[in-house]
């Protein structure tokens, strides 16, 4: 899987670093915006259109530093491999 800058993604693996997303009910839809050591790292923050839905926890729009490897590619139309994420704009 080849992820670039602008690439919708969910994180699939949660770790120590990550657990108070899963607990806030925080929306598991990220945009790349930057990577460091040589891909190994993304930089990921939630993406626009979602920050003011009304979910149940405050939405942190602050960029997160993740492991590359823990993240998943959401394709346009809603496609997260074979399985999905539907309304994601094109």
């Amino acid at each position: 899987m080849s992820l670039e800058i602008g690439n919708i993604v969910r994180i699939f693996h949660f770790d120590d670093g990550n657990q108070d997303l899963l607990e806030n009910n925080h929306p598991n839809i990220w945009k790349i915006v930057e990577f460091r050591f040589e891909k190994s790292k993304s930089i990921i923050t939630p993406v626009e259109w979602i920050k003011d839905r009304p979910f149940t926890s405050k939405i942190d729009m602050r960029p997160r530093s993740i492991s590359s490897w823990k993240l998943q590619k959401l394709n346009p139309g809603g496609q997260a491999g074979r399985g999905g994420l539907t309304g994601l704009p094109g």
